[in-house]
């Protein structure tokens, strides 16, 4: 989500710490290209492979395992440089709007499976609405590759299977509906973007999106960990929290070697 939200920005915060994710690499590279080329859209195919590579080597210290790539970055720089011309830009957005009446919407399903859900499913369209400059009611969750980044973005320990049967269950209840396209397009009637703003979402980890709704319903401040930069809700007002749960367990811990 973090990606699809601002996935300039995902570059930017992967160029500056120097990281790659080892398990998807391919979309991280490809992120890379695409962001490559908006900064000099006049580069030219050998241009981006070698600040691709140089990238990589930077990273894993090996010239060797730069030259294993090589196949698959000429493939993803080949790719790519068929559509530049059509390339719109790497997506930047910064923040979200949710209002009183969407929210009120959803707590009104008084289940909180279904609450999660609608809330993601709200947040998605959002983020889509803000990339593709419209304002509509329309989601389109296309497969199973969408039903499973709502399950991400509730936060809620769920399947995939789970999901996609609550998404059914709020079509039931009228929450949404079928549009263009039939199955793989859902109109979501609980949109309002003319009430008043109550939650602004800033943060697009998939962890930190239903952080929001459990702050709307049960109150609180939100903080980010001062360890790991994760946003969590501190509920103390004596002692507010500095550290998510995992943090503070482990600073907990070197106070105890002390």
């Amino acid at each position: 989500m973090k990606r699809l939200a601002n996935e300039r920005k995902y570059v930017e915060d992967m160029i500056k710490s120097k990281t790659l994710n080892v398990n998807r690499p391919g979309k991280d590279i490809n992120s890379l290209i695409k962001y490559l080329y908006e900064q000099n859209p006049k580069i030219t195919k050998q241009e981006l492979i070698e600040l691709v590579n140089k990238f990589l080597l930077e990273i894993v210290q090996d010239e060797k395992a730069v030259k294993r790539w090589q196949v698959s970055i000429r493939e993803y720089v080949d790719t790519f440089m068929s559509y530049a011309n059509n390339f719109k830009g790497l997506s930047h957005v910064e923040k979200i709007s949710i209002t009183r009446s969407e929210l009120e919407r959803i707590k009104e399903l008084k289940n909180e499976r279904l609450e999660y859900v609608a809330f993601a499913l709200l947040v998605y369209l959002k983020v889509q609405n803000e990339i593709t400059g419209r304002h509509d009611n329309v989601h389109c969750p296309s497969g199973e590759e969408h039903v499973k980044m709502i399950k991400k973005i509730t936060g809620l320990r769920t399947t995939v299977t789970k999901t996609a049967l609550a998404m059914k269950e709020l079509q039931n209840l009228g929450y949404t509906e079928n549009g263009i396209g039939g199955a793989v397009s859902c109109k979501l009637n609980y949109v309002d973007n003319e009430d008043e703003v109550v939650i602004e979402v800033r943060d697009f980890d998939v962890e930190s999106i239903g952080v929001y709704y459990y702050w709307y319903i049960h109150g609180g401040r939100l903080i980010y960990c001062q360890e790991c930069g994760k946003l969590v809700l501190s509920q103390s007002k004596t002692y507010p929290e500095k550290y998510c749960k995992k943090c503070a367990k482990e600073s907990a811990q070197e106070d105890r070697k002390i």
